[in-house]
């Protein structure tokens, strides 16, 4: 049995599947670009550990997300956005608003600061200072540990008595 006859195209068949494919790209990129809202772009912010640093947000932020919180702390005050550096390592931080559109997107690293610093290795390990006149005993992530528990609990005493948040007397 003989095929039927198909209509003679007057495009060759490579060049259709071509036509096709561009289509399909143009026709999926037009559907992405109405479908997400571009991202912000990302900055890259250095802070150093226990200080902050405050940036200004384009329109109004509602909330700052903080990849890992052990590296940073944000916050938003009145257009705002405030960083503070807690430990040595990156992560990111995202502004949006109240409709949930990113607002900023940081790529946010914590250094150690290197002002007034100075470490001393003694023979159980080594013992930090910051110094400025004179130099006083710091916490420090890597210093002996019974040099870092003594600070901190001298630290936290002084806390307690500074904030009275000491247990008082009955």
């Amino acid at each position: 049995m003989p095929r039927a006859a198909r209509p003679h195209s007057p495009v060759h068949p490579s060049l259709r599947l071509r036509h096709i494919s561009v289509a399909g790209m143009l026709m999926a990129a037009a559907v992405m670009s109405n479908a997400v809202p571009a991202a912000a772009e990302q900055k890259v912010i250095t802070i150093y550990s226990d200080q902050a640093k405050v940036l200004p947000i384009k329109g109004k932020p509602k909330i700052a997300i903080v990849g890992n919180p052990m590296y940073t702390d944000a916050k938003i005050d009145q257009g705002l956005l405030v960083l503070q550096g807690r430990h040595f390592g990156t992560t990111n931080v995202v502004v949006i608003d109240a409709n949930g559109k990113e607002l900023a997107d940081y790529q946010v690293t914590v250094q150690q600061t290197p002002h007034a610093r100075v470490t001393v290795y003694q023979a159980g390990g080594p013992v930090t200072f910051t110094c400025g006149h004179s130099c006083e005993t710091t916490l420090e992530v890597g210093d002996s540990l019974d040099h870092f528990s003594a600070v901190q609990k001298e630290m936290q005493s002084k806390y307690q008595l500074a904030t009275g948040a000491v247990d008082k007397p009955n």
